[in-house]
């Protein structure tokens, strides 16, 4: 029993032994950092200068980005706000040594004033402030053979022109283009290691999802320069839900639609025909006001959805002029002779109260009220069939146009599958 209390004190030497020598490593590792950092600021380093390559070659800065989360996406400003990840990628060889000097250390971290890095513009970005927000406020990791990995966030705001023709079912391809602003084609090469955008850590969006994405470099020339200027672009393509709007704009504009069919089933003596369907009128104008209010104001295109509305207002109005041939000829007076033998459309009154200036005896005048209405009820009932069949008539016209108006919608939405075919096209544009 008393070997067995005194093995616990046996392991506390050895345990003190192991937190010393880890100790002593941590300090000379640091040691070895602040040796290391003032090597590389002895030697003459200017952050402010570009490093050259020995054989006169372009200096390559390899960058690639992140989408992280869709901010927002004003289609009335046409401008896509974004929360991106910029990688960016070169070698400065006045940052290279030995790690066999500094005890093995192949890398260190250097704040972003300390060493040279390339000027990066987004060149659709419209901050206020800042290009690319964020990007002087982390550091660089360096190797000891020169090469300098700056990794970090930002939220840029960029302008992405769009086609809503097909709102709310459209698609969306954004650029984002980076280069350099002041080092032409001849000093620095735009590159991305990858084709494409790194969407592993996308958030889901409430209302865009990503289909596709491209990474392409272009060498152009500007009209300041006599040198080409190199970038690379990212494309997004984008796609929106449509759930949200179907239930809110286009489902009820189409129940509101079919509300002007009532307007014919209704009787003439409602006096109901034509106010209903100017109420129909006024609420299709106020869906228009909506994706007015949405939608950016394009001289190019306009939305089908846009579009679909005003025919649908056009089509609610020749329900009003129908309804109003229908009402004239329901109220039509029948005609009776005037003393010059012709006809005109004027009320008869065959009430007992006759003048007695007439002359005529009561057996003549209820002779005459007799005949004249065997003459007007006949007539009378030919109108409002006439007004019946034009009525039924003008319903089925225009039963016939609002639904060759409604197939032509839904066959022209339903038929597009957005530009993803085409995101090549649109890149070598």
């Amino acid at each position: 029993m008393a070997m067995k209390r005194n093995r616990p004190a046996i392991w506390i030497p050895l345990v003190l032994m192991l937190i010393i020598v880890m100790k002593v490593r941590f300090c000379e590792s640091r040691e070895d950092t602040t040796s290391l950092y003032n090597y590389i600021h002895s030697t003459s380093y200017l952050s402010s200068v570009m490093p050259s390559c020995k054989n006169g070659k372009r200096l390559v800065v390899n960058i690639e980005i992140a989408l992280r989360d869709i901010v927002e996406l004003v289609e009335k400003q046409q401008l896509i706000r974004l929360k991106i990840w910029v990688r960016l990628n070169w070698n400065d060889r006045r940052l290279q040594w030995n790690p066999a000097d500094f005890n093995g250390l192949n890398e260190i971290v250097l704040p972003f004033d300390e060493i040279w890095t390339p000027d990066i513009t987004l060149f659709e970005g419209v901050n206020d402030e800042e290009n690319l927000p964020g990007m002087e406020n982390y550091r660089a990791l360096v190797n000891y053979r020169g090469e300098v990995i700056y990794n970090f966030p930002s939220i840029v705001t960029a302008v992405c022109k769009m086609d809503v023709s097909y709102f709310p079912l459209d698609h969306q391809v954004c650029s984002l283009k980076f280069g350099s602003w002041i080092y032409s084609g001849k000093y620095i090469d735009m590159r991305s290691k990858k084709r494409t955008v790194d969407i592993s850590s996308f958030l889901a969006h409430s209302e865009w999802d990503v289909v596709d994405t491209m990474a392409k470099r272009h060498e152009l020339f500007y009209g300041c320069c006599n040198e080409s200027y190199v970038d690379t672009t990212f494309y997004l393509h984008l796609k929106r839900k449509p759930i949200f709007y179907i239930i809110t704009i286009i489902f009820p504009s189409f129940i509101v639609t079919a509300l002007t069919i009532l307007g014919f089933i209704l009787p003439v003596e409602s006096g109901e025909k034509i106010s209903l369907q100017i109420t129909v009128l006024l609420s299709l104008t106020v869906f228009l006001l909506l994706v007015q209010d949405m939608l950016p104001s394009s001289a190019e295109t306009a939305p089908y959805l846009a579009v679909y509305f005003s025919v649908s207002m056009l089509l609610v109005c020749v329900s009003c002029i129908f309804s109003t041939v229908v009402l004239c000829a329901y109220f039509k007076l029948p005609a009776r002779p005037n003393h010059h033998g012709n006809f005109q459309n004027q009320e008869f009154d065959v009430s007992p109260d006759v003048p007695r200036f007439v002359g005529r005896s009561a057996h003549a005048l209820g002779k005459l009220r007799h005949r004249l209405s065997e003459f007007l009820i006949p007539s009378t009932m030919q109108w409002n069939l006439m007004a019946e069949k034009l009525d039924r008539g003008f319903m089925w016209i225009y039963l016939f146009m609002t639904g060759l108006t409604n197939f032509v919608f839904v066959v022209l939405m339903l038929n597009y599958d957005g530009p993803s075919q085409h995101l090549e096209l649109v890149a070598r544009q």
